[in-house]
């Protein structure tokens, strides 16, 4: 993989990743711009954002483990 691929998947996790923080802002406030009191619906918000996180965390872990892979080696700087 080259820098340009390994930069391009970073992108995608990272932008993800907003897209994914912008929907739970919205998601914690009602259409009057409210913010939600039920704690329920709070707490299953935080947990469909933690695994969707979670998801592109690991795309970016597993693009930059590949490329050192592919690279000869693992980088830790």
């Amino acid at each position: 993989m080259t820098n340009e691929q390994l930069s391009r998947m970073y992108e995608l996790g990272c932008g993800r990743i907003h897209e994914e923080v912008t929907s739970l802002y919205e998601s914690l406030h009602n259409s009057e711009g409210e913010a939600r009191e039920d704690s329920g619906k709070v707490y299953n918000l935080i947990q469909g954002f933690r695994r969707k996180l979670s998801l592109e965390l690991d795309l970016i872990a597993t693009s930059a483990h590949e490329n050192a892979e592919e690279n000869g080696g693992l980088d830790e700087s």
